[in-house]
């Protein structure tokens, strides 16, 4: 006689294994500035290079999309974050390309890696990562205010998960400039996640204004996206525990710039770290402090650049994204 379990009663698990013990998310919609925020850790003791690792991203996205269990997606990230972290430890995998932003030659990590060449991959790395217990920084693109999920995967393990925030007035210009409405889904070079959505390809993010993304214009579907993410940000920050709070820091890239040493203390604090001794020269490889550009495109400067090719129902849309966003800035300074 055959027997057969029950397949839907099981789940992937890492329960009893255990690497990455303290971690950083940075998030935030793309040109927010996250990688100017992300740079900064490499230079701090014990702080890994920031890792743009797409695991928790797109495992975050298929539960959203209801396509994996919470349990399942909990035991397939731990798993992917503590090879992750055991491989930075022996330099393997590590992204030598120097054009690249995320390659420790852009940071000038690059010695910091190229010596772990040498590490012998045995029992001798465990140990130390246990010892040391590495910071790692991993960045993600607007997962944050769409899913929740990466708080209950890492629990005590999610030291910080920084939000970096940009005048959304910005962005949407960067985006519509950029062509991306049209290079996602549609351009080799490009890796989002898509949906097939009524004959279309849409981007997964889109899902919940489906109809009127398909409708709408380049300029109004960078609205759509612009507005929704920042929204989505706004409501789910305000849902959160008072424990997922005390882990969470919203930074705004304006203030990150002026005063980065200010958002630096808090990091240090928060992780129990301080910064090494070649921190200056992160600093000034990335130039800050500096001074805010004045010409940057601003709510009223948008109005006027586009006024013509808008409808009064996306007039209101912006109007109802300046005002929540400004109302937002007050509300975390408070």
């Amino acid at each position: 006689m055959a027997y057969f379990c029950n397949r839907s009663s099981y789940f992937l698990s890492r329960k009893k294994q255990s690497l990455a013990e303290n971690i950083v998310l940075i998030d935030g919609f793309s040109s927010s500035g996250k990688s100017l925020v992300s740079a900064i850790f490499g230079y701090l003791e014990r702080s890994e290079q920031w890792q743009m690792d797409d695991t928790c991203e797109h495992v975050s996205i298929l539960n959203y999309l209801n396509e994996i269990s919470n349990e399942s997606a909990q035991g397939f990230i731990l798993s992917k974050i503590d090879k992750l972290l055991y491989n930075l430890s022996i330099g393997r995998y590590v992204n030598f390309r120097k054009l690249d932003q995320s390659s420790p030659y852009f940071d000038g990590l690059e010695e910091k890696y190229k010596n772990r060449l040498l590490e012998k991959d045995t029992e001798k790395v465990i140990r130390k990562i246990k010892e040391t217990k590495p910071i790692l920084p991993i960045h993600l693109h607007f997962i944050f205010g769409y899913n929740n999920l990466l708080f209950d995967v890492f629990g005590d393990k999610l030291k910080l998960y920084l939000i970096v925030l940009r005048n959304p007035f910005y962005l949407i210009d960067r985006w519509h400039d950029g062509m991306w409405v049209n290079r996602i889904c549609n351009n080799d070079r490009e890796f989002n996640l898509c949906l097939k959505y009524e004959d279309e390809e849409i981007p997964w993010y889109t899902i919940d204004y489906a109809s009127k993304y398909i409708k709408a214009s380049e300029i109004e579907k960078s609205i759509l996206t612009i507005f929704n993410f920042f929204t989505r940000v706004f409501d789910m920050y305000e849902k959160q525990t008072i424990y997922n709070k005390k882990k969470i820091m919203i930074v705004n890239f304006e203030d990150f710039i002026s005063k980065p040493n200010f958002f630096v203390d808090n990091f240090c604090k928060i992780l129990s770290t301080k910064r090494n001794d070649s921190f200056n020269q992160i600093m000034k490889k990335l130039t800050l402090p500096r001074e805010q550009n004045e010409n940057e495109i601003n709510y009223k400067s948008f109005i006027e650049k586009y006024q013509i090719s808008l409808s009064n129902e996306y007039i209101e849309i912006l109007d109802k994204l300046n005002f929540r966003y400004e109302s937002f800035k007050e509300k975390i300074k408070s």
